[in-house]
Parts: structure tokens; sequence; C-alpha cells
């Protein structure tokens, strides 16, 4: 199982708390830029050197399956277009790594993003599918302390896209 957490309104405290809930001892950060305005407990490097105090394991891995990357071949007009990022060989070659931290066994890893909302972070809309697509669940922890399935994002998404088909 590997899960997904975003950090939203939370503090730190927060935070630490709905992992140690649910097992949670290594965060794997997935943002672009390890950067909050307005929430400084999750600047990088300080929240690193603040989870390792608290027992955590700390990854960064934005670089490769960050949601706003600066790579030309994924920008229209711009923007980060999620079906070319999603395909793209940086992009893989990152979900490779936690295919094969999945496949060896590794428990309590969670990709931390800014977002409160699997549904409309790249978690769900793009880290989350392509795991699935891959044979791996995410179950996503969100900020209430519940859990929601990468399966069930999945089936949310498809029956709206339908709504307007």
């Amino acid at each position: 199982m590997l899960f997904t957490i975003g950090y939203g309104n939370s503090d730190l405290a927060g935070l630490l708390e709905r992992c140690q809930k649910f097992g949670i001892d290594h965060l794997v950060d997935v943002r672009t830029n390890p950067y909050s305005r307005y929430q400084v407990d999750f600047r990088q490097p300080d929240f690193s050197r603040n989870l390792k105090k608290n027992g955590f394991k700390y990854t960064f891995l934005g670089d490769t399956i960050g949601g706003k990357p600066d790579w030309p071949e994924v920008l229209v007009a711009g923007k980060v277009e999620g079906e070319l990022l999603a395909k793209d060989h940086r992009f893989q070659k990152g979900l490779d790594v936690l295919q094969r931290q999945v496949e060896s066994g590794a428990v309590g890893i969670a990709l931390l993003c800014g977002c409160g909302d699997p549904a409309s972070c790249h978690r769900g809309r793009w880290i989350g599918r392509e795991l699935l697509l891959r044979g791996i669940e995410c179950s996503h922890v969100l900020t209430d302390g519940t859990q929601i399935s990468q399966s069930t994002i999945q089936s949310k998404m498809t029956d709206q896209s339908s709504l307007f088909g």
C-alpha cells in the first residue's frame, strides 16, 4: 500500500498526527518547488529537518514527479498538460522509483504535496492514476483524517466526465 497526503491548511503537528494514524513514517515530497508561501513549516530544508527530528524519513522526488515542471515537452501555452506529463520519460522514471519501493516490500510511505484534495492534485490525477495502471493502488489520506482509494477517485472522475461527454 502506498499512501498520499496533502498538508492543505494543516500545521506540521496536524500532518504528523495523520501520518502516525496510518503508520506513515516516510514522506516522499512530490512538490516541484518544495516551498510554501503561507506555511513556513513546509518550506524545504526546515521541513525535512523537522521530519527527521520527529523520526520520519524524507525523500524529494519533485524533480521527476512534481506537478509543475518547466519541461518544454509537457507545456501547452505555458501550462503543464497532464497527459503529456504522465507519459514523459522523466515522470515515468520517478514512478519506477516508487514501484521498486513498493515491490521491495517497503511500507509506511506517503507521497506529500500541499493540496489537501487528491482529486484536484497531481497526486490523484496523474501519479495515482499512472500507478494504478501499473497495479499499485494508492490510498489518499484526506485532511479530515479519513482516506479514499485511487480506484474511488478514478470512478468519480469517470462519472463526472460522462455527465459532460
